[in-house]
């Protein structure tokens, strides 16, 4: 009787061995496509604003963003689709501001503002975007 007691505590052992290191395999791999679409957003939002990059590689990083935050174990896909809405609102701000080149191209900031409606749209599907100042 002891023979099975032991076999049944090892098996039982091993198997929640195996499944910890499941769960940090896949909690590690989370946390770490997290880590580098963060940093890839932060890095599109820093060249964009210094001029490098075009807005819809910076709209691409977010959208990115936030299919490995919604990928991911701990976040929600609602919660990372309002994640994205709220960065998309405050790139529509910041056109809205008109701040560096586009100051003098009011056709170029309505073409970007567009192309950043259309990513909120994706996600909520209602927005509707604060009206423009002329």
């Amino acid at each position: 009787m002891n023979v099975s007691i032991s076999k049944r505590f090892r098996l039982r052992t091993m198997l929640v061995v195996v499944a910890v290191i499941a769960v940090v395999i896949i909690v590690g791999r989370d946390s770490v496509r997290l880590r580098e679409a963060r940093e890839l957003y932060r890095r599109s939002n820093t060249s964009w604003l210094a001029l490098r990059i075009r807005l819809e590689d910076l709209v691409a990083a977010s959208e990115r963003f936030t299919s490995d935050e919604a990928d991911s174990m701990w976040i929600s896909r609602r919660l990372a689709d309002g994640q994205h809405v709220e960065r998309m609102k405050e790139l529509v701000k910041r056109l809205d501001r008109g701040r560096g080149v586009w100051e003098s191209m009011p056709d170029e900031i309505k073409r970007r503002r567009i192309c950043v409606v259309d990513s909120i749209r994706k996600y909520k599907p209602d927005y509707m975007p604060p009206v423009e100042e002329e």
